[in-house]
């Protein structure tokens, strides 16, 4: 199927579109954010996602592989703040993975072990019961979307979805549009970075 890559800010395409079909990504984090204060990063955040959520097409799925931070010595938590604007548009979480970044037992002060993968839709089902936990992948790069959890997001909208299109606002170096393709999904993949961009198309041949 075909990818099509544009280097765009996300927050201005998304503003842009009418609707959005299925979504699989991994929203930015602050250390990719040259110039923003943690303020300035959760406001940006919570718009990005509040896009998403307003714009989602009926029937389809918007999956956010995300890992929490630690700022100040609190905890930010990613998950909470995308279910609040879930349900304030009145989308259902569908379900709630856990990624591992490390194995098992393994500790760290600064970032969690661990991602939160959390599925979304307005009338989606939640399918047939699958792991809740998903097994440490090699990225491709360090805040790369982990392979394993984009595979399965992947497989779950090229199976429940009846829209075979996927947009990751965050597309980075390609790890959603070229786990897609050989799922039949068409990928749609908006990064500002040009350098990103090119890597992407460079991988995929686009």
């Amino acid at each position: 199927m075909s990818v099509e890559i544009i280097c765009a800010d996300a927050l201005e395409w998304l503003s842009k579109q009418q609707s959005i079909p299925n979504v699989v990504t991994g929203i930015c984090d602050l250390d990719e954010m040259p110039g923003y204060d943690m303020a300035r990063y959760l406001e940006f955040f919570e718009t990005v996602v509040d896009l998403i959520f307003q714009k989602l097409q009926n029937g389809c799925y918007a999956i956010f592989v995300q890992t929490d931070r630690k700022f100040q010595k609190s905890w930010i938590d990613k998950s909470y703040i995308i279910t609040g604007l879930a349900q304030q548009h009145k989308i259902k979480m569908i379900w709630h993975k856990i990624v591992l970044h490390r194995v098992v037992d393994a500790t760290d002060l600064h970032r969690p072990t661990y991602a939160h993968m959390l599925c979304y839709s307005r009338d989606g089902t939640t399918g047939i019961a699958t792991p809740d936990v998903i097994p440490v992948s090699k990225k491709s790069y360090k805040n790369a979307t982990p392979p394993e959890a984009a595979k399965r997001a992947l497989e779950f909208v090229a199976k429940h979805s009846k829209v075979k299109i996927v947009v990751d606002p965050f597309v980075g170096r390609g790890t959603i549009p070229q786990l897609a393709r050989p799922l039949g999904l068409h990928t749609i993949g908006i990064d500002i970075d040009p350098e990103q961009c090119a890597l992407a198309k460079q991988t995929l041949g686009a």
